[in-house]
């Protein structure tokens, strides 16, 4: 029974995938994304766990966590569809609007500052090669910090609009070094997520101007999707000189795990620390709140033995909303997703290009982590920052206006 309820899983996402693309004309984008993420994470979790815990068996929590993905597939779908109608596309350029370049050179030096700052505080040692689990509780010392060098991986999508609208030198040059920078970070540090970030950027713009057919663009990011399983297990061997898995499924199956203990108690909303939607609003305008998030009081609850300050096992909006509404809370909780993603279509410009790409990155949050996680990360890592940036251009157009200095707009 479970085979064949994985089957409809696939064949629904499936229509959706070949749907939003025939839509929007892009791989590479909000919806396509959500739906290859379910696959991983609703099929291919659901099928490694069956297969790891239960020897291909099943069980009643299992088979209901498969009932709730359809549930949460069609939510999103028809929640997205309905806000991006007649948005779905992007026309190139969108509204002409990229920053100045000087704004960007402002914004990657500031980043490089606040990067070579930490790498000062915590030592180079520290920073570059102790393993993932001991960097944490010494980052978070420097989260303030953190947040400002990010800037430079927001930088990245609007150095990449500017340089294929301007064609110059100086932009072509800035996107070089900050491509070059974040890739050897990526590697030194043996990060998937931020090696995948700079793919995402280069394949989205890639796509977007032409410049590479939708069957190769299907090649070369399966190709990236595979290497990425078995990214870390080589890099700590030869970087760190430790043993990893070359292969952990944990990445995908730990949510079932998690949602069948919660699903296996019959625990409720009652039993959760406080109310997670509330709380993730409040991240909104608090970058950390003093309450406890559903995956960190879980870990406590659950795994008091291996709770490391930064670290958490994950929570998933799936279970999230059954504990509040049920089948009904699934449902409304990817409808809400659908439908801001699909809001997110009707900004313009390279700022709209930004969010695309900031969303496509984080959406796996969306199906391993709590509402509160995708939520705080977005806003604060991405939307914010985002939005600085182009403030920071507006002021700078502003003042050489007025003042006409440094040249012509």
């Amino acid at each position: 029974m479970i085979f064949v309820k994985l089957l409809f899983l696939l064949a629904l996402q499936s229509f959706f995938i070949f749907f939003h693309l025939n839509r929007a004309g892009r791989l590479f984008s909000i919806p396509v994304f959500f739906n290859l993420y379910s696959i991983l994470y609703f099929v291919v979790g659901g099928y490694f766990y069956s297969d790891i815990v239960y020897g291909g068996g099943t069980s009643a929590e299992l088979e209901l966590i498969l009932d709730l993905s359809v549930f949460a597939v069609l939510g999103f779908n028809v929640g997205y569809i309905y806000t991006s109608r007649g948005y779905a596309k992007i026309n190139v350029p969108a509204d002409g609007y990229v920053p100045r370049s000087d704004t960007l050179l402002i914004v990657v030096g500031v980043a490089l500052m606040a990067e070579l700052f930490v790498i000062i505080m915590v030592g180079p040692y520290n920073y570059f090669f102790i393993d993932r689990l001991s960097r944490f509780p010494i980052m978070k010392s420097y989260q303030s910090i953190l947040y400002v060098a990010n800037l430079m991986n927001i930088a990245l999508p609007f150095i990449l609009a500017r340089y294929f609208s301007t064609k110059s030198l100086l932009d072509k040059k800035l996107l070089y070094f900050v491509l070059a920078h974040n890739i050897f970070l990526a590697v030194l540090l043996i990060s998937r997520s931020a090696l995948a970030y700079n793919f995402i950027c280069l394949f989205f713009f890639l796509e977007l101007h032409g410049r590479i057919r939708m069957g190769a663009l299907m090649f070369l990011g399966g190709v990236m999707a595979v290497l990425m399983f078995f990214y870390k297990g080589f890099l700590y061997g030869v970087i760190l000189d430790k043993e990893y898995e070359k292969f952990n499924p944990g990445e995908f199956i730990n949510w079932i795990r998690n949602s069948e203990i919660m699903l296996s108690n019959e625990f409720d909303y009652t039993y959760l620390p406080n109310n997670s939607y509330l709380l993730a609003l409040k991240s909104m305008v608090v970058v950390s709140p003093s309450e406890e998030a559903l995956s960190e009081w879980f870990i406590s609850e659950f795994y008091a033995d291996r709770v490391v300050s930064g670290l958490t096992y994950g929570f998933s909006g799936l279970i999230e909303g059954y504990l509040y509404l049920g089948v009904l809370g699934v449902a409304l909780h990817f409808i809400a997703v659908g439908l801001v993603f699909g809001l997110f279509e009707r900004l313009r410009g390279s700022f709209r290009l930004v969010i695309t790409i900031s969303v496509m990155f984080i959406m796996f949050r969306v199906f391993r982590s709590e509402i509160y996680n995708f939520i705080k990360t977005f806003t604060w890592f991405y939307f914010y920052e985002a939005i600085a940036i182009v403030l920071l251009d507006y002021l700078i157009r502003w003042y050489r206006t007025r003042h006409l200095l440094w040249g012509a707009k």
